[in-house]
């Protein structure tokens, strides 16, 4: 990462316990940890200035996280230092506080140590190139000067312009000629600074000036002309020689124009000597120029091949890589951008979307970025023989609007990714290992409530031992979820379908839920005869319950809910309908995302997690169902759910196999 010594990184938190696992954690790997139990003895370590990040906690008596973040990143000394904030409070306005205040990631207890090392060596990394990057616009402004410095120390006019011909440099000598400050012709065309003219004192023609020759690319040497001092209209004759600078690459990138007086020149042979080996000179100041320039150039692609990230430029109507760093090339297993077509990089590096599906050309983010003229950003899979699967997130975007171009940048998440899993893999087992004591903790209650009831006691601790086992029914729902949530993400989902009767199922769950709802109504309406399809009951009960309480949840009290079953030769379509708040058209691709909850819903203080509609839609999907809703913003939502139905000679249990990932 460039440093000679471990990264230092500053834990600040008031409870040790806390501080102690993430010294563990950081310390265990190489960095050099502190700590401070306090936002002010925090505020005063970071200060000495030798801190390469902090991991600051935001709930602290005295001074809170907020206001270290705060007076960190108004103190000059510590105001990029790269900040993680953690905290306990699952509260999205904490996360948006922090952000806005400056912080560079806000992450929730409990928090995985190999996460976190991952995000403290994530910005170390960042932090890093952002070094480099300063350190070369600083050479990069010495380079300018030292060229500026040369210009200015030789005996004739130089004039640097742009490809267009506008004037960029001009040493003093140069401005002595023109009588102009050099200044204030900055960005005018070259010809028009010098004003010449032919030695017979005509006006020179467009066609006729060396720097629009050597626009065309040709080189000029030794022109007569004549010089027009645009302060005092004196004339100067002069030889003006004109070359085209290249890059590397044999792009012009701009003219350089040195007149020399010589006046003094014709009367003399020995002048005339004199002349040519300045001239001479002259073309070893051009090349050194040029020479500069390809250095700059080199240096620039140098740090882009330093980069952690792969980056890919490409000219999409070229069908080729015009510029692949080295990071791109061992990830896409292409030894230089000459190697392959572009139409070929999709089969040649085995790009796969996140899933394992083969993409060709017009599936990748660098070839949509530039037809739809935004940046693309998402996740595919690059599976080169003989190496495991990586997975990389791939952000492409158009370079100009004039252009073939798009550059990509490629990241490896493959790590990333694997600590998402570990993740869901740890809730899960969490949840199972928090339902084991709930389980027993319901038990006493209802014991203890019974016993209570026979011997008497007050209606007060009768109804608390009540309160208790509703809340561990609650909590029993809730832990459902999160390990089908988890299921779901680890793969470990699976059905259990068997012939069964979906009519029946749908009057069943509708009269139970009837029992606990008295203030909203639900009218049902089934069809004539019984629907059979090999489904899993208890999983299609999962479903209809979620819908039916979101639909009470969301109506207003004594609004009823509807609820109809409707058949055709291959599908049965369940249809819930509520008259609550609705849901507005541009929230509406994203109501069955995990954790999702509507602006409104949030408002309007209506309990859920985001979980239930998620849940709802991997069952269904992994019936082979689908599942949409219909909502217009006050007047209700309507959600559907449409099944296959059983072939008429088909197995029972024939699909028992069906799991979804």
């Amino acid at each position: 990462m460039g440093y000679d010594n471990p990264a230092k990184i500053l834990v600040i938190d008031d409870n040790p316990d806390n501080v102690y696992i993430i010294e563990r954690a950081l310390s265990n790997v190489g960095f050099a940890v502190d700590s401070a139990l306090s936002g002010e003895h925090g505020l005063a370590r970071a200060r000495r200035g030798d801190l390469d990040l902090v991991v600051l906690d935001v709930m602290m008596p005295g001074m809170d996280g907020f206001q270290v973040l705060q007076a960190l990143r108004a103190d000059e000394l510590t105001h990029d230092l790269p900040v993680i904030m953690i905290t306990a409070a699952f509260d999205p306005r904490f996360t948006v506080r922090g952000m806005e205040l400056g912080a560079n990631e806000y992450l929730t207890r409990p928090v995985h140590p190999i996460e976190l090392v991952a995000r403290v060596r994530s910005l170390l990394r960042t932090r890093e190139i952002e070094r480099q990057r300063e350190e070369f616009q600083h050479a990069l402004e010495e380079q300018r000067n030292l060229l500026q410095s040369i210009i200015n120390s030789m005996g004739e006019a130089v004039f640097v312009s742009n490809v267009q011909g506008q004037l960029q440099t001009i040493n003093h000598v140069g401005a002595d000629l023109t009588g102009l400050d050099p200044t204030s012709v900055l960005g005018i065309s070259v010809a028009e600074v010098l004003g010449l003219l032919t030695p017979e004192g005509r006006l020179l023609r467009p066609g006729e000036l060396p720097m629009e020759r050597a626009r065309r690319g040709e080189e000029t040497r030794g022109v007569e002309t004549v010089v027009v001092n645009q302060r005092t209209g004196g004339e100067t004759p002069v030889q003006l020689s004109c070359s085209p600078v290249r890059d590397r690459a044999g792009q012009m990138v701009a003219i350089v124009t040195v007149a020399s007086d010589v006046s003094r020149l014709k009367s003399a042979e020995s002048q005339i000597r004199e002349l040519a080996m300045e001239n001479a000179r002259r073309a070893q100041v051009v090349a050194e120029i040029n020479g500069r320039l390809a250095d700059l150039a080199a240096r620039l692609q140098a740090v882009i091949d330093e980069m952690p990230e792969g980056v890919i430029v490409a000219d999409i109507a070229a069908d080729r890589l015009t510029s692949i760093n080295r990071v791109a090339r061992t990830l896409l297993g292409v030894e230089d951008s000459e190697q392959i077509r572009l139409s070929d990089l999709p089969t040649a590096s085995h790009i796969r979307s996140s899933s394992g599906k083969p993409l060709g050309l017009s599936d990748l983010p660098i070839w949509r970025a530039l037809y739809l003229r935004e940046t693309v950003v998402e996740d595919v899979q690059i599976a080169l023989p003989g190496r495991p699967p990586v997975q990389v997130l791939m952000s492409a975007a158009p370079i100009i609007e004039q252009t073939d171009e798009t550059v990509a940048v490629l990241r490896d998440v493959t790590e990333m990714r694997e600590l998402d899993r570990l993740k869901d893999d740890f809730f899960f087992v969490a949840a199972h290992e928090i339902k084991n004591p709930l389980t027993a903790i319901k038990g006493f209650a209802q014991m203890l409530n019974r016993r209570a009831q026979r011997v008497g006691l007050t209606a007060e601790i009768q109804t608390s031992l009540q309160t208790i086992d509703r809340q561990c029914d609650r909590l029993t729902r809730l832990i459902d979820r999160l390990m089908d949530v988890s299921r779901i993400q680890l793969g470990r989902f699976h059905l259990e379908p068997r012939p069964m009767g979906l009519t029946a199922l749908v009057q069943r769950v509708v009269e139970d839920y009837q029992a606990t709802a008295s203030d909203h109504p639900i009218i049902l309406a089934l069809p004539d005869g019984e629907s059979i399809g090999v489904w899993d009951e208890m999983r299609l009960e999962q479903v209809l319950t979620n819908l039916l309480s979101n639909a009470v949840k969301y109506s207003p009290e004594g609004r009823e809910v509807q609820v109809s079953v409707d058949l055709d030769p291959e599908h049965a379509l369940i249809s819930v309908r509520d008259c609550g708040i609705g849901i507005p058209a541009d929230k509406l691709p994203r109501i069955f995302e995990r954790f999702y909850r509507t602006p409104a819903a949030s408002e309007s203080r209506i309990e859920g997690l985001g979980l239930g509609l998620f849940v709802a839609r991997e069952i269904v999907v992994a019936h082979g169902g689908d599942i949409w809703v219909d909502s217009v913003p006050g007047q209700g939502s309507t959600f559907h759910v449409k099944l296959p139905l059983a072939a008429p000679d088909s197995e029972p249990g024939a699909e028992a196999s069906r799991s979804t990932q």
